[in-house]
């Protein structure tokens, strides 16, 4: 059996998941130029979110629409690959509430 879990609201992982994953995505030596453009790219959601004209969780969204675009042009294998890998160093930051509860 396999299990796929989607967490964006803090409830499995207690950090935010974004940046986990442009963690990981740096730390597996994965492309810097477009770690930098992708977050790049989320600046104008978090002014709008702190100014208070869209709310969290449009800006939630809206940055996984644009942060997804970092595994343009990997195979399926790659990004199968690249989440194998990220799982060792998210799991630190798992609840372990949830995790009982699964």
């Amino acid at each position: 059996m396999k299990l796929a879990i989607f967490d964006f609201d803090g409830t499995l992982i207690l950090k935010d998941t974004l940046p986990c994953l442009g963690s990981e995505w740096i730390k597996q030596g994965k492309s810097k130029m477009r770690y930098c453009q992708i977050y790049l790219s989320l600046i104008p959601l978090l002014f709008l979110y702190k100014a208070g004209w869209i709310s969290r969780e449009l800006m939630k969204y809206r940055a996984m629409l644009k942060f997804q675009t970092i595994f343009q042009g990997m195979s399926r294998s790659e990004i199968k690959v690249f989440f194998g890998k990220a799982y060792t160093g998210i799991r630190a930051y798992f609840s372990p509430t949830i995790i009982d509860e699964i």
